[in-house]
């Protein structure tokens, strides 16, 4: 699990651009880990110009993974879903549910 934002220099073909890994937007309060993971990726967000929502394609949506989307429709920001882990057959009935 990220629990800090991470940060490197991505490139495809002669695009370039900044790719930022963050925690996710579990439901926390401010004042225990979670919560400062929650402010981290809300902070990257809100200065990402495109947001890639990533799930594991071999587990069943998680209670975060079903709000978060909320927050990426509610930033403006273009989202694209990425179901991870998908291959084999331990990822054919997450992919569908993602």
């Amino acid at each position: 699990m990220t629990r800090d934002r991470r940060e490197c220099e991505g490139r495809l073909g002669d695009l370039t651009f900044k790719v930022i890994d963050t925690a996710g937007l579990e439901d926390a309060g401010t004042q225990n880990p979670f919560g400062r993971m929650q402010a981290q990726t809300a902070e990257a967000l809100a200065q990402a110009d495109a947001v890639l929502f990533l799930v594991d394609a071999r587990d069943s949506a998680m209670p975060a993974d079903r709000a978060s989307p909320i927050w990426c429709a509610k930033s403006g920001k273009p989202t694209i879903l990425v179901a991870n882990k998908s291959e084999g057959r331990a990822g054919a009935a997450g992919a569908l549910e993602s």
